[in-house]
């Protein structure tokens, strides 16, 4: 467990009331003082020492409950510095630099991989393009961090990508590749933080659900590939080698894991080219998700499961009414089952999830 110090409790209220004035767009400090529960002088105090890096802006309105005063009205210069996020879960690289408030300044999407090439030529090569758009745009100096969704779990002391989508991944030293080439090398200039992208997307999740953020929350992923990730007090878990939450190397039956049985190919391999097999398909299906969160729900013991599941819109309240169902069954009688939440956002909001990470980790370091 974390040890609380002053520091991390100094660290605590910039995020929260950071978190605050971005949710509000524009908003007096007593007010802040009164959504955070701080004292009006610890709001004022560490409004004062986020003023030292240009990152709030002030503005007068007329106070009509008290005649003669003005209220300062602060919100975010979301302009004064940028996140960048990639995306290499697939061979469609792609960025997008995010303001500080995560709005989108810029997004590439449009980069073409050369199937002539290698992975790491193709990868060189989008970083080169990330590198000269930066330089253009004089933006380099005003980046906090760069963030990189990918595949499968990072392993940090070796530098690589567990990954069975993209298996090339796995011998480039993707930290360095990035910092020889973005940085020029110099990797201290900026931060550079590395993770899969179901655990960005879980991030992105839960901050959607603020009553679940100080709480225990599972969060799985089922398309083209089945992923999960645990966060406890807004938290994502990653575990000793960042292996931690993926249900979907977790042992189904005695011949497959549950990726092998749920994700978005295995089930259109059954119904393709014969849809009357459908509902006994999906039957099977929510048959095994819900075993999958019976593990999790013994292993784990959340509040709430998040499932981000691609078949979820054929029938919404009849997929989670099922999952109920069967839970309920199989849970000893009286044991809870935890609150199941269909998420309306996509794995793609892992750059959201990837931001937050990023700005949260600056704030830290300048508080």
């Amino acid at each position: 467990m974390k040890k609380i110090t002053l520091n991390s409790i100094r660290s605590q209220n910039i995020k929260t009331i950071f978190d605050i004035i971005v949710k509000e767009g524009r908003i007096a400090r007593s007010e802040i003082a009164k959504l955070s529960n701080l004292s009006l002088m610890t709001v004022s105090n560490i409004v004062d020492h986020l003023d030292r890096f240009d990152i709030i802006l002030h503005d007068s309105r007329e106070q009509t409950s008290m005649v003669g005063r003005k209220a300062e009205l602060l919100s975010i210069n979301s302009s004064s510095r940028k996140i960048v996020i990639m995306d290499l879960t697939s061979l469609k690289f792609s960025f997008v630099v995010l303001n500080l408030d995560l709005s989108v300044h810029y997004t590439c999407n449009n980069w073409s991989y050369d199937q002539k090439d290698s992975y790491k030529a193709n990868l060189v090569s989008f970083l080169s393009s990330m590198k000269e758009y930066l330089d253009v745009h004089s933006e380099a100096q005003e980046i906090i961090g760069i963030g990189v969704s990918v595949p499968g779990p990072y392993d940090v002391t070796d530098d690589m990508v567990i990954s069975k989508r993209i298996k090339e991944l796995m011998y480039i030293p993707l930290k360095s590749v990035i910092s020889s080439i973005l940085l020029d090398g110099k990797p201290e200039d900026c931060d550079i933080f590395i993770d899969e992208d179901v655990k960005f997307a879980a991030l992105a999740n839960i901050v959607m659900v603020p009553e679940y953020r100080n709480k225990t929350v599972f969060y799985i992923y089922i398309g083209e590939g089945v992923g999960g990730a645990i966060s406890i007090n807004g938290n994502v878990l990653r575990g000793a080698y960042s292996f931690a939450g993926d249900i979907g190397q977790v042992l189904a039956d005695d011949n497959a894991n549950f990726e092998e049985r749920i994700s978005l190919g295995a089930f259109e391999r059954e119904v393709q080219g014969n849809p009357d097999k459908f509902n006994e398909e999906f039957e099977k299906f929510c048959k095994y998700v819900a075993s999958a969160l019976y593990n999790v729900i013994w292993f784990i013991d959340p509040h709430a499961i998040i499932l981000e599941c691609e078949y979820a819109g054929l029938n919404r309240e009849g997929f989670l009414e099922n999952l109920n169902t069967r839970l309920s069954q199989m849970l000893p009688e009286k044991h809870v089952v935890p609150e199941l939440i269909l998420s309306n956002r996509s794995i793609k909001d892992a750059n959201i999830g990837a931001g937050i990470t990023l700005r949260n980790r600056w704030l830290e370091s300048i508080s």
